[in-house]
């Protein structure tokens, strides 16, 4: 990921990670420590969560498009 960030000129500061395992971990680090939006499902392992900026909704409740709408489109809707 970083690389294809570096070939395309892309700051992590602006990016949304979203992750749910321990095979996120690293990729959350990064764009969290860069200035962006690192994002768990509240169906992650614990040490994603504990990563990540925010925590959404579970993969099973549409929480990926929650973070889109919310942190990438910047429109939160009820409940969120």
């Amino acid at each position: 990921v970083a690389h294809a960030m570096e070939l395309l000129g892309v700051d992590a500061s602006n990016c949304l990670a979203m992750g749910d395992g321990e095979n996120d971990l690293e990729f959350l680090r990064m764009i969290r420590e860069g200035g962006g939006v690192a994002v768990a499902m509240s169906n992650g392992v614990s040490s994603t969560k504990a990563e990540a900026s925010f925590v959404v909704a579970s993969n099973d409740e549409g929480g990926a498009a929650q973070a889109i709408r919310r942190f990438a489109l910047g429109r939160a809707t009820s409940g969120e």
